[in-house]
Parts: C-alpha cells; sequence; structure tokens
C-alpha cells in the first residue's frame, strides 16, 4: 500500500463526500470501521476469519449505504495497493521450473475482491492455478489451518511445498 498504516485506507475513505453522509470526520469513519471489525471477529469468534461483508454489517447504516461505501473502499484499496515486483519474479520462476503457482491469503477480502483490489495488476495473474483466502474457508495461515487446507486440497505434503510471504509467522 502507498500508505504506512493499512488502517489508513479507512481514513481516506472517510474523506468521501459521500461516506461524509453518514460519518461526521474521516476520523470518525476510521474508528467505527476498525470498531466493526472487532466487533465481527467478536461476534464471529467461532470463525477463524471473518468477511467484508460480516465487517460492514456491524455499521449501523443504512443496507444501501453500507454497500456503497464498501465498494468506495474497495476503490480507495485498489488504488493505494501496488505491485510486489519481487512476486511477480517468483511467479515467473516457478512456472519456468515447471512449478504450480498457488496464492494463500490471510484477508477478510472474498477472492473476488481480491482480484477486484491487487491482483489483476499482476501480469501474469493467469499464471497462478487457485487462489485460497481465510475468509472464504474460515482458517488462517497464523493458526497453521489454512496451510493444512492447502495440502489436502492440492494433494500434496507440507515438504513438498514452498511459501514465499512477508510475515515471519505465517
Amino acid at each position: 500500500r502507498k500508505c504506512l498504516l493499512p488502517e489508513n485506507i479507512f481514513e481516506i475513505v472517510g474523506e468521501n463526500a459521500y461516506v461524509k453522509k453518514y460519518f461526521d470526520t474521516p476520523s470518525g469513519f476510521k474508528k467505527y470501521r476498525m470498531y466493526a471489525e472487532k466487533n465481527a471477529r467478536l461476534t464471529n469468534k467461532h470463525l477463524q476469519d471473518v468477511t467484508l461483508n460480516l465487517i460492514y454489517k456491524e455499521l449501523s447504516i443504512p443496507k444501501k449505504a453500507k454497500e456503497k461505501i464498501k465498494q468506495i473502499e474497495l476503490d480507495i484499496e485498489k488504488d493505494f495497493l501496488v505491485v510486489n515486483y519481487d512476486l511477480e519474479k517468483y511467479i515467473d520462476y516457478s512456472i519456468e521450473k515447471g512449478k504450480k503457482v498457488i496464492l494463500i491469503s490471510d484477508m477478510y477480502l472474498s477472492q473476488d475482491e481480491l482480484k477486484y483490489v491487487c491482483l489483476n495488476k499482476l501480469k501474469n495473474i493467469n499464471k497462478v492455478s487457485k487462489i485460497y483466502v481465510s475468509s472464504e474457508y474460515k482458517l488462517t495461515k497464523a493458526k497453521g489451518t489454512l496451510f493444512l487446507k492447502v495440502l489436502e486440497e492440492e494433494n500434496t505434503k507440507p515438504n513438498e511445498l514452498f511459501h514465499i510471504g512477508d510475515n515471519k509467522i505465517s
């Protein structure tokens, strides 16, 4: 992202004229959006991850406004995300070596939202055979359960999987 912290996107969303109809200040929207995510995680603690829809369900605004503001957030995320060219190099190198490439993400965005927001910026996204997103599987990399699901669905063993990521724990 072209901002220091991911939650700074919420303040930028709050600057939108439509959002200002429901939230008095950009920092006000940021506060409520962060609270909504926290509350969605508490309300759905039986799930390892939540979706953007569950987060927006926690906001006390009309349904039509939730959908519009959610789209504004996705559009701003799309504008602020940048391509990790090292990732593209790894994808190309893996394909050259005959390897199957899958993407695994701990993210509240759905696969379609993730594609819309950032993956469409990769020149070689068509080389990715599958995308696993924690919000859709209700499992996370952080807890290791999403990796277990990948191993099961890909019918592979842990020593046959090579993971490249930006989080040492995952």
